[in-house]
């Protein structure tokens, strides 16, 4: 099974990937929250119509039943850390080169976030899908967060996992991160027990919430039951989202636009 899973994932990654995983030709999109700014690249293949993003989306998804990449803005537990609105959502693409990050306005003693998994790579850690077998005792999902300072060099990791023993966490997590001490910015990556020739074959996704304890994307804005994902203005009249919740409502006027 898993061999198959990996042949499917190489045929994907060798005729589709390159058309879109490049960040260089992905749309830029950073958003801010508070005293931070979130990555975002965006792209739809021009052959295939296929819409691609990775770094940081955000959502106020509640749907919990959706699967597969319909699930891929909703939070497991279907709502933010601390019962709010709004929560991030973060794709790591090992193929993009570019790190999910959050850089702040000047350096900080980041307190520590909390984490959970979304719906996309919990159930298929939980049921297996067309890449990979459901997860067992053995298996592990990793989120490691390195801190840099303000000129680029690291300050520290802190890893830690949101699967592993049989168990999947679907609550809100409170992880520290001071010992990473004072950072001007925090990178994200992944790693899984599941992990092919070609990277990982669990989707590797994870939301995240109150940095800080601070930054609750309460200052953004979203329609009811949707998401934002890096979609511009000039591509959402072309955009057919299959799973009825359009991100064409969420490229937002309120969203402050990091300036180049």
């Amino acid at each position: 099974m898993k061999y198959f899973s990996s042949l499917l994932l190489a045929v994907y990654v060798l005729f589709f990937a390159p058309a879109f995983l490049c960040a260089d030709e992905a749309e830029i999109n950073h958003f801010r929250s508070e005293y931070s700014v979130f990555n975002n690249y965006y792209e739809i293949d021009e052959d295939t119509g296929f819409e691609f993003w990775h770094g940081f989306a955000y959502s106020n998804r509640t749907d919990t039943t959706l699967t597969g990449m319909a699930g891929q803005y909703t939070a497991v537990p279907g709502e933010g850390a601390l019962g709010t609105t709004i929560y991030g959502v973060v794709h790591w693409s090992s193929y993009s080169g570019v790190y999910p990050t959050i850089e702040f306005d000047s350096e900080t003693v980041v307190n520590g976030a909390y984490f959970t998994n979304n719906m996309f790579a919990y159930h298929s850690m939980a049921e297996g899908d067309d890449f990979t077998d459901p997860f067992d005792e053995d298996d592990w999902l990793e989120v490691t967060v390195t801190g840099l300072d303000a000129q680029g060099n690291e300050t520290g990791s802190v890893s830690f996992y949101i699967a592993e023993n049989g168990y999947i966490l679907d609550d809100w997590k409170w992880v520290p991160l001071n010992e990473l001490n004072a950072v001007k910015s925090l990178k994200f990556s992944m790693a899984s027990s599941d992990t092919g020739d070609f990277g990982m074959n669990t989707p590797a996704y994870f939301c995240i919430d109150g940095i800080d304890d601070q930054i609750y994307f309460d200052d953004l804005s979203l329609e009811p039951e949707s998401f934002w994902n890096g979609e511009s203005p000039d591509d959402s009249d072309d955009t057919d989202d299959s799973d009825d919740s359009s991100s064409d409502t969420c490229f937002i006027s309120s969203l402050k636009k990091v300036k180049e």
